[in-house]
């Protein structure tokens, strides 16, 4: 009996093998490693981005708390008188129309933070005097034109359309454009995707979007000036910045011009429109979109072919590098460029008559 329970035991089989036992716990000890060091990277990671978020946040929403209102003169220049506009609704858009509507169709495309009236002015009386018809929109998001609940209506796709929708409005089969700012954004993206609408394109102190996003790639210098992009990203923190005393800070946006450019009652009326009600997301919501809207929605840049386009800059734009100029006119078959020397980002508005002068000469 106790030889046969001996046999019995031997013959039972171990339960474990020692050797796949051992490779088992390496293999276990190697897979918690790795994961550990991937929750810690992750960690590291999420507290500088914290640390980042919060830091910015603060220095941001409290900086330029002075008043830069004490910037602008009571006796700066007058806004040229609009004798002649009708102010109308067309669609989405606030719309202002002004010369002979026989005329040749001329659109001019304001950008951020301005309004289709402050920021042409000086360009709708001389341009309807010469026998245009000229249409200025507040684009949408903007002053009294509608506001959209969701970023993605603030694509390029969209507000390209709606410079299409005029064009059909009026019966029109193409336009000029003349652009600036967030409006030469949307001037180049027609020039892009739609330049059999286009008769020619003037785009002012904006880069063509291919090389913008080149420079944001490659330069410390452009994406440092562009941190409002980023910062435009977060939720209701921007639209609270922007609207913070009396939206003072985006008064603030206009003193690179000289001090002679921009007038108190100016900024007063910039003041109004900015405080429409939905203005504020409006207006930061076309930075999302052109961000978080690419993901969702991209596009690639094209060159621009068969439109002859003008490219004007002010060579003292604190926003927007000068350098990208010249590689931006060379995405255009038939492009010129004229860099204004001294002038700043606000060149429609800081010198009129050289603005007027060269679009009137392109144009004919």
């Amino acid at each position: 009996w106790n030889m046969a329970k001996k046999r019995s035991r031997s013959s039972v089989p171990s339960s474990a093998d020692p050797r796949k036992k051992n490779k088992k716990t390496k293999f276990q000890k190697y897979s918690k490693m790795v994961l550990t060091e991937i929750r810690d990277f992750f960690l590291i990671v999420g507290a500088i981005a914290i640390v980042f978020i919060v830091g910015s946040v603060i220095q941001i929403y409290f900086y330029n708390q002075e008043d830069t209102l004490g910037y602008y003169r009571e006796s700066g220049p007058e806004l040229t008188p609009c004798t002649n506009c009708v102010w109308e609704t067309i669609g989405p858009l606030n719309v202002i129309t002004s010369g002979n509507r026989d005329g040749d169709m001329l659109i001019f495309l304001h950008g951020f933070p301005e309004t289709a009236y402050l920021a042409w002015n000086n360009q709708i009386e001389y341009f309807s005097n010469m026998g245009y018809f000229v249409v200025a929109p507040d684009q949408r998001g903007y002053n009294n034109s509608a506001k959209f609940d969701s970023f993605m209506d603030y694509h390029l796709d969209y507000l390209s359309q709606d410079v299409l929708d005029l064009m059909d409005h009026f019966g029109r089969d193409k336009a000029s454009v003349v652009g600036h700012d967030w409006g030469a954004a949307v001037a180049w993206h027609l020039g892009q995707f739609h330049p059999e609408r286009l008769e020619k394109l003037v785009v002012i102190n904006v880069p063509h979007p291919a090389v913008m996003k080149r420079e944001l790639m490659s330069s410390y210098e452009q994406l440092s000036n562009s941190w409002y992009i980023f910062f435009f990203q977060l939720p209701w923190i921007p639209e609270a910045k922007i609207s913070r005393h009396d939206y003072r800070w985006l008064t603030g946006a206009f003193t690179m011009a000289p001090k002679d450019t921009f007038s108190k009652s100016t900024m007063e009326l910039y003041r109004g429109a900015w405080s429409v009600e939905g203005a504020a997301r409006g207006m930061v919501n076309w930075y999302r979109a052109a961000l978080l809207g690419g993901v969702f929605r991209p596009t690639s840049p094209k060159r621009i072919e068969n439109v002859p386009t003008l490219m004007i800059w002010g060579d003292q734009d604190k926003a927007l590098k000068s350098s990208m100029a010249q590689p931006s006119i060379e995405m255009c078959d038939d492009g010129k460029l004229v860099m204004l020397e001294g002038i700043s980002h606000w060149v429609p508005n800081e010198a009129p008559q050289r603005v007027n002068s060269l679009i009137s000469d392109f144009l004919i």
